[in-house]
């Protein structure tokens, strides 16, 4: 059912003109982004008003939640896209996983790749100007591959991404969205 899983993404949203869950906030930093389940963030929770607290959003589930909308087809226009976008364009990090930090960062580049190919972006408009965020991604997930070849995060064990295989497995994936996004 389409519209079940359309209503479960929507729920994972910060934002409360779509999202019916007590947290859903419009606070700035957290409008358009997504948390790991309708009752729960990785990313920990945030005071957004005295006696208010909001979940964090956070990168990784941000790109998963805007890639959920696109397979099930949410048009392009429709708010909750257009809040992600501006959510992942305002947050735009090669560096960490938006408020996660090293935590799930290959997972982040992975959903991230897949994400922006499957919208067919090719570059986001950030606060710094228009970024080639194909290119920024692929230079960045290369400077971090191992002499054997492999890669591993080094600034976290969670989620296993201290495990070379996984991570190594995470890293082509982008770089094969990159590639045949290009």
């Amino acid at each position: 059912d389409w519209n079940a899983a359309i209503a479960f993404v929507s729920r994972c949203q910060n934002l409360p003109a779509s999202n019916d869950q007590p947290w859903a906030s419009n606070d700035a930093a957290e409008r358009g982004g997504f948390v790991y389940t309708p009752v729960e963030s990785k990313a920990g929770e945030k005071e957004v008003a005295p006696g208010r607290q909001t979940f964090r959003s956070y990168g990784s589930m941000s790109y998963a939640g805007l890639l959920s909308f696109l397979y099930a087809e949410v048009d392009a226009k429709d708010p909750r896209v257009v809040a992600a976008k501006e959510w992942l364009e305002r947050n735009y990090n090669i560096k960490e996983n938006p408020n996660m930090g090293a935590q799930g960062l290959y997972y982040y580049y992975h959903t991230m790749a897949k994400a922006l190919a499957a919208a067919g972006r090719p570059t986001l408009k950030t606060a710094a100007g228009e970024v080639d965020w194909k290119n920024d991604l692929a230079v960045q997930i290369l400077s971090l591959q191992k002499t054997d070849g492999s890669w591993v995060n080094e600034g976290s064990n969670r989620w296993m991404e201290d495990d070379p295989v996984l991570v190594t497995c995470y890293s082509l994936l982008a770089l094969e969205q990159i590639y045949h996004s290009l």
